[in-house]
């Protein structure tokens, strides 16, 4: 943990504060030193989170206080981020900060492979199917007229939450 000075907010930016953010493998990955081409360290983690806007630029004040995705915002792992006005999503009070949170990279992933490999009236597999992004696909697959949807997963505990869902 480190406690850093607050630095000033660009004109264009909203000022969040972050309330939940997830650990997917695209946060790990960059801990690791494995993107170091792209990212210098030390360097703040987190590509998702939900928060509420406390600070935003002139002509968007009636943004302070609503829930947004603070996209390409300077790492999610962070209780204030600033991120691009123009990228952040806002989210409706019936979601969930638990699901809101993760609203956009499993969620995006799975809308693109699903986009590039249309699943219409065929068999599909998931391996490692207790994941967020293995659930979307398959929910995702079955709205759009896969044959079948099957998963394979390690704990136990997703069986249930996957047959449920038709997987």
């Amino acid at each position: 943990m480190l406690n850093r000075e607050l630095p000033p907010r660009s004109p264009s930016s909203f000022r969040v504060a972050v309330s939940h953010v997830p650990v997917n493998p695209s946060d790990l990955i960059p801990i690791t030193g494995a993107y170091a081409h792209r990212i210098s360290l030390p360097a703040v983690a987190g590509y998702e989170g939900v928060g509420r806007v406390v600070e935003a630029p002139d002509g968007l004040s009636h943004m302070v206080g609503r829930r947004v995705l603070p996209l390409r915002g300077e790492g999610t792992w962070q209780t204030l981020v600033d991120c691009p006005a123009h990228h952040a999503v806002e989210v409706p009070e019936a979601v969930p900060d638990l699901v809101a949170a993760r609203a956009y990279i499993n969620p995006m992933a799975a809308a693109t492979m699903l986009r590039l490999w249309p699943v219409r009236g065929k068999v599909v597999l998931l391996s490692g199917a207790g994941s967020s992004c293995s659930e979307h696909l398959g929910r995702w697959a079955i709205s759009q007229g896969a044959k079948r949807v099957m998963g394979i997963y390690r704990s136990e505990n997703r069986k249930d939450r996957l047959y449920r869902v038709g997987i």
